[in-house]
């Protein structure tokens, strides 16, 4: 597909195909990437799907001109891992795990992060900034190391130490924020405004960030045999990997390889759920929320200042006939266990979040048979070892000499 330009997400005014674009000059709305009529047949499309073993291997799929241009690290091609033996929460659907752990810095926000610096390398952009509640900050780190681009990373105080390791690891210049996820996005946005900087905070703030996340979609209907998921459960913040998500099931409707797109649920922490607010009140319009109080903080995003990002991610969740559900800490720590201890998946706290959303749904939707809902394990627990220990002890493990008659002991 060749990208043709950027268009207003809300009102739909075109614009330019500018690397610095971030909102529309007629509503001050976010912008997506639009293409020309790409004319690909369903017989082309279904063999690119069955060929790619990584992200971009979708190259005709995604804005950028020039293969040259690449900043990859081999992300995408992560499992799809079928959960129905667990403990049976779909309730009569089958459920499979998408596990994005497994992309190269342990968090899917590696897909928006490789396009936003493809992007940045082919337009020679010298220097990028992002605000990030951490894996987005981890990830532009890594693939700005890798496209030999500086980089400044602006989190909040509540960022785990495991994180702000790794990106000091990558060179990047971190500053910590006495504040908010939504105060760490505002100012960092700021800062590039100012200074002509690129943008790579992946709300909606960047436009290319959706392109990356739509790929999740192909390799959903390719490993379900192309026989589609009926549910899609996404833990959300701001919530562009919801509609990322919906963009690439619409691709791939467009080009008759589905009939049409999964319903799409998103899934926030109590903590922290004005999307779900809205949802739940039946409203148009999302309200920041006052105040976070959750253990997932990869999803505790205010919308302070930039509500209309909640606007967007309800809308898709409602036109592709889904729902917003929000969870408990409880109901969190819960799926992290037993996404470890069933499934072999260790995943921070927003990463249980889309399992925890299952449950929820089961009980209070509930599945028709033949349904196949997917959950996407967004990020690693090696990430976060304070979420980790929330459902893990190991201040009492045994030590013992070392002699068969001792370990013999003490193992059960």
């Amino acid at each position: 597909m060749q990208a043709s330009g950027l268009v207003c997400l809300d009102c739909g005014h075109t614009h330019g195909l500018g690397v610095f674009s971030y909102e529309c000059d007629r509503c001050g709305w976010p912008l997506g990437v639009a293409y020309a009529p790409d004319g690909f047949s369903s017989s082309a499309a279904r063999e690119i799907l069955i060929s790619a073993r990584r992200m971009w291997d979708f190259f005709d799929f995604l804005p950028l001109d020039r293969s040259d241009a690449i900043v990859e690290l081999g992300e995408g091609g992560t499992p799809l891992l079928e959960a129905s033996s667990g403990d049976g929460d779909g309730k009569g659907a089958e459920v499979f795990l998408k596990n994005e752990t497994l992309n190269p810095t342990g968090a899917f926000k590696d897909r928006p992060l490789s396009v936003i610096l493809s992007m940045a390398r082919q337009h020679g952009v010298e220097r990028v900034v992002t605000g990030s509640s951490g894996n987005a900050g981890v990830a532009m780190s890594a693939y700005a190391a890798r496209a030999g681009i500086d980089a400044v990373v602006v989190v909040p105080q509540t960022t785990s130490r495991e994180k702000l390791l790794a990106i000091k690891a990558f060179g990047a210049q971190v500053v910590q924020i006495a504040g908010t996820c939504s105060d760490s996005l505002s100012v960092a946005n700021d800062l590039c405004a100012k200074h002509d900087w690129l943008c790579a905070t992946t709300t909606y703030r960047n436009p290319f960030g959706l392109e990356g996340d739509k790929t999740v979609a192909y390799e959903l209907l390719r490993d379900m045999d192309f026989r589609p998921p009926t549910h899609v459960f996404v833990p959300i913040g701001s919530g562009p990997l919801l509609t990322g998500c919906y963009r690439g099931f619409q691709d791939l409707a467009r080009w008759g390889l589905l009939d049409e797109p999964p319903r799409m649920i998103g899934v926030q922490a109590r903590g922290c759920a004005p999307i779900a607010a809205a949802y739940e009140k039946g409203t148009e319009h999302v309200e920041a929320w006052a105040h976070s109080d959750t253990i997932a903080t990869g999803i505790a995003d205010e919308l302070k200042g930039y509500e209309f990002d909640g606007v967007l991610s309800l809308r898709a969740a409602r036109q592709s006939g889904g729902a917003v559900l929000s969870v408990s800490d409880q109901q969190i720590i819960e799926a992290m266990e037993s996404l470890a201890g069933s499934w072999g998946v260790l995943a921070e706290p927003t990463g249980a979040v889309g399992l925890a959303g299952l449950r929820q749904y089961a009980r209070t939707h509930g599945f028709s048979r033949g349904d196949r809902a997917v959950c996407i394990v967004t990020g690693c627990g090696f990430k976060d070892s304070v979420g980790i220990s929330r459902f893990v002890d190991t201040d009492k493990l045994p030590v013992v000499e070392p002699s068969l008659e001792a370990l013999e002991h003490v193992v059960t």
